[in-house]
């Protein structure tokens, strides 16, 4: 989980890098997921409500592998 703002994500080179590392973790079979600083701080159910159904999907489909990955991290 990440959660974006305008002071780290302006630039063109910032956002890059954050897409890149997304798609890195999605070959890894992770989900990125990225919450604004207002959702955090004005939302915040909403944010819990979407990080406990990712992870009740994710347990779902966890294989060996994706176990080892998560350990891992």
């Amino acid at each position: 989980m990440e959660a974006d703002s305008l002071r780290f994500h302006r630039t063109a080179a910032q956002q890059r890098t954050d897409m890149v590392r997304d798609q890195a973790h999605a070959k890894a079979g992770l989900i990125p997921l990225r919450f604004t600083h207002w959702q955090i701080f004005y939302d915040p159910d909403y944010v819990k409500e979407t990080l406990i159904a990712v992870v009740s999907d994710r347990r779902k489909l966890r294989t060996p592998e994706s176990a080892q990955i998560a350990a891992a991290l």
